[in-house]
């Protein structure tokens, strides 16, 4: 199964630092799954490079702002991913 995390929120406090915990814990397991996590190209260069091996990851060319903008793209674009 592909297992997709949205961090596209994750900009700083806690979804940054959930972001960085979990990714490490699902590489470790070893699983049969492919986990595979969404970030922003424009605004999350830094958790980017943080991704451990065996994690893929998935940009958009999404500015922080405005939601409407990223709500879009989770409708109509993620769908293509």
């Amino acid at each position: 199964m592909r297992i997709l995390i949205d961090a596209l929120s994750a900009r700083a406090g806690g979804g940054v630092t959930y972001i960085e915990h979990i990714l490490p814990a699902l590489a470790d397991l070893h699983s049969a799954h492919t986990f595979m996590v969404l970030f922003s190209s424009q605004y999350q260069q830094d958790l980017i490079a943080t991704v451990p091996p065996g994690i893929q990851v998935v940009t958009a060319d999404l500015p922080a702002e405005p939601l409407a903008r990223r709500w879009w793209y989770l409708q109509t674009g993620l769908v293509r991913v």
